[in-house]
């Protein structure tokens, strides 16, 4: 969270959180215009990210939003964070243009969505902003791990292991 909590503006580019609860998604709300680069991660004892998560796989400083004139960057901070790092269900390695609608996937389960007002444009890979739910973005994550198509039954049964496995290490 910022340090300085602002009103939400969608006249300006920002992020909103997306939720598996529907009524908690949107609730999450990023200005991307108070700061020209912010830092998203877990943060450390010597750093606090403007955008602080604590999810799984999240790392310290995992990855940046960058501001160049009115276009916006995200940025894989280092090679572990590109293991979780996602624009649309594409692994992020370096850095990726954003635009407006497009899903940002951080860690295990905290997904964002780029809203850029300037852009006049739907989403990529759905037919419109109705069909933009945390399942869905979730499953388009999960297709790109696991290279297969699954179920939502099958995507949780997948998260349960993922955490019996993380815990053991």
């Amino acid at each position: 969270m910022h340090k300085n909590r602002e009103l939400k503006d969608f006249s300006v580019p920002h992020l909103t959180n997306l939720n598996e609860d529907p009524q908690l998604s949107g609730k999450i709300y990023h200005n991307l215009k108070v700061k020209k680069n912010l830092l998203i991660g877990k943060g450390s004892e010597s750093e606090e990210p403007d955008i602080i998560l604590r999810g799984i796989g999240v790392r310290e400083r995992h990855a940046m939003i960058e501001s160049r004139g009115e276009e916006y960057f995200l940025v894989a901070l280092d090679e572990g964070a590109s293991d979780y790092l996602f624009l649309n269900g594409e692994r992020v390695s370096k850095e990726e243009k954003l635009h407006n609608w497009d899903r940002v996937a951080i860690g295990f389960n905290t997904i964002f969505v780029f809203r850029n007002p300037l852009e006049n444009t739907g989403p990529r890979g759905f037919e419109s902003e109705k069909d933009i739910e945390w399942e869905k973005c979730h499953m388009e994550v999960s297709r790109h791990i696991l290279k297969v198509e699954v179920t939502p039954e099958e995507n949780i049964k997948t998260q349960q292991k993922y955490i019996e496995i993380n815990n053991h290490v």
